[in-house]
């Protein structure tokens, strides 16, 4: 299960475009002698799921949406980033879903990174994580509440290692994309 992009500041609100897995990958040829790896190559997966997460939307599925969002809030905390000025949680995730069986058979991944382009920055920096999830989800039912057809998560907002496998500072530039290296979720 890998990954979900969360925000450990607050609030912001961040829509992200296009975004890739891309792997470096060694495979052993069979019939070779043992230790002789094959060609080192470069592997971009498409993400094959994806959804936002929305704590004040939470039985909402919004996999049809075209963009993923994150935002972390505190109640009653509002600035010039914080599009909704209502009161109460809204809490943001994305969780992501790649396909790893398109890798060749053997396939050692020497190296993951997720790539995010992060279509409209911050007015100041925030540090976002990206966590290994640690459930299936299915992305035409997943919600904060729900990882799938009446399935509910084990804590609200999704099952995911606490500590993240990777952070980045966004910093103030719209426009750009993002890397994290989740070789160890891959691995």
């Amino acid at each position: 299960m890998l990954p979900i992009v969360t925000n450990t500041a607050f609030p912001r609100l961040t829509r992200w475009g296009r975004f890739a897995l891309f792997l470096v990958a060694v495979w052993a040829l069979s019939g070779l002698s043992p230790g002789w790896a094959g060609p080192l190559i470069t592997v971009e997966l498409p993400a094959v799921e994806d959804s936002t997460l929305r704590q004040n939307a939470p039985a909402g599925n919004f996999s049809k949406s075209g963009i993923l969002a994150v935002r972390s809030h505190k109640p009653g905390h509002h600035d010039d980033d914080d599009d909704d000025k209502t009161s109460g949680p809204k809490n943001w995730r994305s969780v992501i879903r790649f396909d790893l069986s398109q890798l060749p058979p053997n396939s050692v991944v020497e190296s993951a990174t997720l790539e995010l382009f992060m279509k409209k920055a911050p007015k100041k920096s925030r540090t976002y994580g990206v966590h290994r999830l640690t459930a299936n989800w299915s992305e035409r039912f997943v919600s904060w509440l729900n990882r799938g057809e009446g399935i509910a998560w084990g804590t609200a907002g999704s099952d995911f290692v606490a500590t993240p496998t990777a952070s980045v500072n966004t910093g103030t530039k719209s426009k750009v994309t993002l890397s994290w290296n989740v070789t160890a979720d891959v691995s």
